[in-house]
């Protein structure tokens, strides 16, 4: 029979096994494997792999399809502690020969089970460790940041904005207009290209107008107003509507003047009801000063609640004012906090503000209160992140699979009442624990934890210094030694491997406005928090 004979051409009568074809999937796989741990070892991304070309037909090709992601997936996904390339090699092998050892690979009647009575098993790390000498930037040398700056300030700055307007340099000063917000510069040029903007703005697209309005919000708090109300009644883009409505109101935050906002919103858009970005709009204008004197609801309750989804669970504590910085802490699954060798609870100090300023549920906005989940780590190609890792955190209609996985769902209840049924009762109906919620419902995405290589001389002044904004995101201390590029101290860097201590990558996160004071968050309020908790247990 032809399927007789084309079974007999590739595989063992007895076994189905150790064939030609076998060995050579295997000496593929093997090169594709070593290729991708050698480029995370050099903190290279890697955005997808192909696996060797497999001739099977039916079970047997999607058996080796199975067992080949699984593989790649599983070695990429954790750091190996070998010392050489041969070790390297032989642990890959090992690994190659337990996938094809417990699935027929030839077989049209194959198991997809991966794992059967008697054969080796697959080498899963019980935990990730980065080391800190393997992690070096070149951004951060002083020659480099010395020519970075002097470029940005000189020619993205300076001359974009000294020179005209028009649809050849549109780009130019969008892209201005982002690197200013980037890095909070307030001068004559910013200003001069501002006006400049405006004196045009019903000309320049919906990205450039997005560009100005985000950076006069936030660098030119006051300077714009009348600006920005003579735009307002002709805006017809309801998130730049929105961010005009925003920085109109700080300026004027009468009953007033928002109820003026409110009727203009409803003039302009006649479904704004229908809108989750105006209807946040509309809660901000209505809630907001409120909420920041609402005392928030017991922390306790949060830590306790923990236990009910054995998740570890990152705390950013934050102040609802941005403008200061926060502190974070881990909890693992059983409960306990991550402390050092000296049983000194673990903190880590953490900006959730980013250059706007804005709200949460803007793009690029300051990052969310509420929930999020963690979904491993991975190296950014982005040099203004830098090399250190960063934890993925994924906000809800990201990736819902991935947000909800292992955590109760009710398919007959809301997207919401799934989100809140993971808080305490007292925190479900506290409506500020819901902005990462309605910020992933308006369109936000890749909120991430992660450090900085930025130059901290440029925001000298600022209470956060010296740590740096970011586009809405977590940012968490580092500094950098300017001589070699090594890193010198890393709060990152320690979140992240105290983060990954304990097994498995998923895990939550939740960001906490503690209250509205105007100062940074210290360790004596978090310390506090910590001891009141373990002594009620």
């Amino acid at each position: 029979m032809p399927g007789t004979k084309s079974r007999a051409a590739t595989s063992n009568p007895k076994t189905g096994k150790n064939t030609p074809q076998v060995v050579n999937i295997r000496k593929q796989l093997t090169q594709t494997v070593v290729q991708l741990i050698m480029a995370q070892s050099q903190h290279k991304q890697i955005s997808y792999f192909r696996l060797p070309v497999f001739k099977g037909k039916g079970l047997a090709r999607h058996a080796y399809k199975k067992a080949g992601t699984l593989l790649l997936a599983t070695l990429i996904a954790f750091t190996f502690p070998l010392s050489s390339h041969a070790q390297l090699n032989d642990r890959i092998n090992k690994t190659i020969l337990s996938v094809a050892d417990s699935t027929d690979l030839t077989s049209d009647t194959a198991s997809t089970a991966l794992k059967t009575s008697g054969s080796p098993q697959i080498y899963i790390p019980k935990a990730i460790h980065y080391n800190k000498e393997e992690i070096h930037s070149d951004f951060v040398l002083a020659a480099r940041r010395a020519s970075f700056k002097k470029y940005l300030m000189e020619k993205t700055i300076k001359e974009t904005f000294s020179g005209p307007l028009n649809q050849y340099t549109d780009y130019k000063f969008e892209n201005a207009c982002l690197s200013a917000t980037q890095f909070l510069i307030k001068n004559q040029y910013t200003q001069r290209g501002f006006e400049k903007m405006f004196e045009q703005y019903f000309r320049l697209d919906p990205s450039a107008r997005f560009a100005l309005l985000t950076a006069v919000y936030g660098i030119y708090p006051v300077t714009f107003k009348d600006k920005i109300k003579e735009i307002l009644p002709y805006e017809r883009d309801p998130k730049l509507f929105a961010i005009a409505a925003l920085y109109d109101y700080r300026i004027d935050t009468s009953i007033t003047n928002r109820n003026r906002l409110m009727r203009q919103m409803e003039k302009q858009f006649a479904g704004s009801s229908q809108n989750v970005l105006l209807r946040q709009l509309s809660s901000y204008l209505l809630r907001h000063l409120a909420d920041q004197i609402t005392p928030t609801p017991s922390v306790i309750e949060l830590f306790r609640y923990q236990q009910l989804w054995k998740q570890k669970t990152i705390y950013s504590f934050q102040r609802w004012d941005r403008n200061y910085s926060g502190l974070c802490i881990v909890q693992y699954e059983d409960g306990h906090f991550a402390r050092d060798q000296n049983g000194k609870l673990k903190i880590f100090r953490q900006l959730a503000r980013s250059g706007s300023g804005l709200p949460s549920f803007i793009t690029n906005g300051n990052t969310p209160q509420g929930l999020y989940r963690i979904a491993g780590s991975r190296v950014s190609i982005d040099k203004l992140i830098g090399p250190t890792p960063t934890l993925q955190s994924i906000i809800p209609f990201q990736s819902d699979s991935v947000f909800f996985r292992g955590l109760p769902y009710d398919s007959t209840g809301t997207k919401l009442d799934n989100y809140k049924i993971l808080l305490p009762p007292s925190w479900q109906s506290y409506p500020p624990m819901q902005q990462s919620f309605w910020a992933g419902a308006a369109g936000r995405r890749y909120i991430v934890i992660h450090g900085s290589t930025l130059d901290g001389s440029f925001f000298e002044g600022w209470s956060f210094y010296p740590n740096a904004p970011t586009d809405g995101c977590l940012s968490t201390m580092e500094s950098w030694d300017t001589a070699t590029g090594a890193l010198d101290k890393s709060d990152q860097l320690d979140l992240v491997n105290t983060y990954h201590k304990t097994p498995g990558g998923l895990g939550l996160l939740e960001v906490i406005n503690l209250d509205n004071q105007k100062k940074n968050v210290s360790v004596e309020e978090i310390n506090a928090l910590v001891e009141k908790f373990e002594a009620s247990k």
